[in-house]
C-alpha cells in the first residue's frame, strides 16, 4: 500500500466531490476513463450503464451549488497499492436523495482514472 497512491485516490474522490457540486461535466469526464461503468441503485432502481448517462444528467440540471443545495459529501474510505485504487464517497443534498458511492480507480502511464462506480441511493 503506497501512501502516495492513497493520496493521488483521494485527490480523484475530492475532485469528484468538486465537480459534482459545481456541476463540471467536462471536469468528471477528465475524471473518469472513457470506457468507464456505472452499476447502482437509484430509488430502488437498478441502473446500469456507462458514464455518459450520469453526464448528461448533470449537464441538464442546475448544478447544486447554483441552485443552493444543502450538499454536503465526504470521502469515507481510501485503498490503494500500485496501479489500482478504491474510494468510499457519501453524499448528502443530492436532490432528495443521500449516495455512497464506491469509486474504483486504474493508474495508466501514471494517472489514475475513475473505470468504474457502484452506488446506491436512499430517500434523505
Amino acid at each position: 500500500m503506497s501512501i502516495n497512491n492513497q493520496e493521488a485516490v483521494r485527490k480523484v474522490a475530492e475532485a469528484y466531490i468538486t465537480a459534482t457540486f459545481e456541476g463540471d461535466v467536462e471536469a468528471l469526464r477528465r475524471l473518469f476513463d472513457e470506457s468507464a461503468i456505472m452499476y447502482g441503485y437509484l430509488n430502488g432502481e437498478l441502473l446500469k450503464a456507462g458514464a455518459e448517462p450520469f453526464f448528461e444528467q448533470m449537464a441538464g440540471t442546475p448544478s447544486l451549488k447554483s441552485s443552493g443545495a444543502p450538499y454536503d459529501a465526504a470521502v469515507d474510505l481510501v485503498d490503494a497499492s500500485d496501479n489500482i485504487g478504491t474510494a468510499i464517497i457519501t453524499e448528502k443534498g443530492f436532490g432528495p436523495f443521500e449516495f455512497t458511492n464506491y469509486l474504483h480507480l486504474l493508474k495508466e502511464n501514471d494517472e489514475w482514472k475513475i473505470i468504474s462506480k457502484t452506488f446506491e441511493s436512499s430517500l434523505a
